[in-house]
């Protein structure tokens, strides 16, 4: 959650699968750590300047070539 304490840096977007449980629910919240202003999606939107993928190599790879 160092994003979320670091004031230069900003969270644009947070995926997860498309069937998740809980689409649109605000990502901090998810875990407990309060809101942090981003719902959980399953599209990169087109304004992001950096991916950090946390899943298999095929998912990261299928997600930028959306």
């Amino acid at each position: 959650a160092l994003v979320a304490e670091d004031p230069a840096l900003e969270l644009a977007a947070a995926l997860d699968r498309a069937d998740h449980p809980r689409p649109g629910e605000d990502v901090g919240a998810l875990p407990g750590m309060g809101t942090l202003g981003v719902p959980l999606g399953s599209e990169l939107p087109d304004d992001v300047d950096v991916v950090i993928d946390f899943s298999m190599p095929t998912t990261a790879l299928a997600i930028t070539q959306r």
